[in-house]
C-alpha cells in the first residue's frame, strides 16, 4: 500500500550559487511539476542561506504549485 510520502512530491532542494559579478543566488532543483526557479541579488553567501532558513518554506507554499 502507498503511504502519503509514497504520493507526495518532494519539496524543492535549495542551493546557493555564486554569481559573476561577486553577489549570490539560490536556486531550486527542477522536477517534473516546476522548472529550476532563480532567487538572485544576494550580497554574501550568508545571506542567500539565511533567506532559505527563514523564508524557503514560505516560498515553497506561494510558488510551487503541488497537486
Amino acid at each position: 500500500m502507498a503511504t502519503l510520502d509514497d504520493v507526495r512530491p518532494a519539496e524543492p532542494t535549495f542551493t546557493v550559487r555564486s554569481l559573476k559579478y561577486g553577489t549570490y543566488e539560490v536556486v531550486t532543483t527542477p522536477d517534473d511539476e516546476s522548472p529550476s526557479r532563480h532567487i538572485s541579488d544576494f550580497r554574501s553567501k550568508a545571506e542567500a542561506q539565511a533567506w532559505i532558513r527563514e523564508n524557503g518554506s514560505n516560498w515553497v507554499k506561494r510558488h510551487v504549485r503541488r497537486p
